[in-house]
């Protein structure tokens, strides 16, 4: 069974930087994530130093909310045992070698940040697991290098499209490019949500619109309190938006229908209410020939012959009486 093709959409909820450096927090989110029904919980682990030149202004920002290798190691084991997919996003190579070495992650998602690092790239060749490679702000070029690279030995591999500017605007978002990454590559297509929290119909309905549009695996950022404007809180959902949008965006499969033409039970309820359907215009006897002057159609609240079957019962004789407004049934004819 491949890792994300169990479920359509595949729900992640992206822990990221909410827990503010503090691994108290940490252990407290991913349990809150837990009880979101999201497929998978994903966690990204940086060393500021290895990531971030100390000129550049986040860099102190970025070195406050760091939790070292050693700590994450020990929150992760509160979770060893639980069945729950986790996935790992590692901004360098460093902690990279550290996922890879606490046999904890089934999956990885490779940052667009490093998809043109060659020694990043060269590591990831030698692990075997799924892949999703973040697209963001990346040119066509530069995602076909790293996904003929990375696109080896039948592994499983995702291009996450979404990006994240606090918050993304609704006209920056660009659902047609999922379109064309399904028409352009052999692989599974993800979607990044990072539009405002806020904006309550569009944080939830972008993302169902990637999925109809082809999204198979839908990213969503997740926090513990939005109101306390921790990392990335523009675009996370509290716990309980996080559980309400997983169960909203799992449904819509239902809503959606299938993609071949087919009426379910409710239309053809429907169809026996509203459309019409033959009945005896005049009394017709038994034995006599059935003419179209003779037919007309008629709301009759039972299933019968539509305008389109009239030809069943034209010209053939009736083997009984019909009374004005009585359903014609082709059983009710003889040749």
């Amino acid at each position: 069974m491949k890792f994300f093709s169990k479920q359509n959409p595949f729900v992640i909820a992206e822990i990221a930087s909410s827990h503010d450096g503090n691994p108290v927090k940490l252990n407290k989110i991913i349990n809150d994530s837990l009880k979101t029904k999201a497929d998978g919980i994903k966690l990204q682990i940086f060393s500021t130093d290895s990531l971030v030149s100390k000129n550049n202004k986040l860099y102190k920002n970025l070195k406050k909310i760091e939790i070292k290798f050693n700590i994450i190691k020990e929150v992760l084991k509160n979770f060893k045992k639980h069945k729950k997919k986790f996935i790992v996003e590692p901004f360098d190579i460093e902690s990279l070698i550290f996922a890879e070495s606490i046999n904890f992650f089934q999956a990885i998602k490779v940052p667009s940040a490093c998809l043109e690092e060659s020694k990043y790239i060269k590591l990831l060749k030698k692990i075997k697991k799924p892949l999703i490679l973040g697209i963001g702000g990346t040119d066509l070029l530069s995602i076909k290098k790293a996904y003929d690279k990375l696109n080896q030995n039948n592994r499983e591999i995702v291009l996450m499209l979404g990006f994240q500017n606090f918050p993304t605007k609704v006209n920056d978002v660009q659902l047609n490019k999922i379109k064309f990454l399904k028409k352009n590559f052999n692989c599974l297509i993800g979607f990044a949500d990072h539009t405002d929290s806020n904006e309550y119909f569009l944080s939830r309905h972008i993302p169902i619109l990637a999925h109809h549009f082809g999204a198979n695996i839908i990213e969503k950022h997740i926090t513990i309190n939005r109101k306390q404007k921790g990392p990335d809180y523009y675009s996370a959902f509290d716990c309980n938006e996080f559980k309400e949008f997983v169960e909203i965006i799992k449904s819509t499969s239902k809503w959606l229908g299938k993609k071949k033409w087919m009426l379910n039970y409710a239309e053809k309820k429907y169809a026996t209410f509203a459309k019409k359907y033959a009945v005896a215009k005049k009394l017709i006897y038994k034995g006599s020939f059935i003419k179209t002057e003779d037919v007309a159609f008629k709301r009759t609240n039972l299933p019968g012959l539509s305008p389109r079957k009239i030809n069943l019962i034209l010209g053939k004789k009736a083997k009984r009486n019909l009374k004005p407004d009585q359903i014609i049934k082709v059983s009710d004819t003889t040749k």
